[in-house]
């Protein structure tokens, strides 16, 4: 049971790398358009948020994408 815990939390934990790799390059630029110029020390401290709270900010770039059209 624990083993499953661990295992679960280790996805949750590589999903949300993956998703911070793209919300720190191209994702926060969506939601917030002045973070297009926004230097490699924003977006750095971006990123460990990002690996965390990746199932909401996940949604807010999805919402986001679905005004644009």
């Amino acid at each position: 049971m624990i083993s499953l815990l661990i295992y679960l939390g280790l996805i949750y934990l590589l999903i949300g790398i993956v998703f911070a790799a793209y919300f720190v390059s191209k994702g926060c630029v969506v939601i917030d358009h002045a973070a297009e110029n926004s230097g490699m020390v924003f977006r750095g401290l971006l990123f460990p948020a990002s690996v965390l709270l990746w199932p909401l900010l996940l949604s807010k770039v999805r919402s986001a994408m679905r005004g644009k059209k």
